[in-house]
């Protein structure tokens, strides 16, 4: 059944083959960080509950409890920095 999914040629243009095109433009996301930084939980209660039984092991510096918040806010900078994300409060 995958080798249904296999052949990509149709969306394949042949005049692009040697000239490569630049990416289609995404829109800028808006993001306000106040409302990120509000939500709880992990969203994968599942894959919560591996990492707390120790079963997918996380380096040290992910380990407490403001890791998440970390996190989400070195994304999001890292969002800006590449152009893709304009922070708001």
């Amino acid at each position: 059944m995958a080798a249904e999914h296999d052949d990509v040629s149709s969306a394949i243009d042949p005049e692009y083959l040697g000239n490569p095109q630049p990416p289609a433009p995404l829109p800028m996301l808006s993001v306000s960080v106040s409302e990120v930084l509000r939500k709880q939980g992990t969203g994968q209660e599942e894959l919560a509950q591996l990492v707390a039984r120790g079963e997918i092991p996380l380096p040290p510096g992910l380990r407490d409890p403001g890791a998440s918040r970390r996190m989400a806010l070195r994304l999001l900078e890292r969002a800006q920095k590449l152009g893709v994300a304009r922070l708001r409060p």
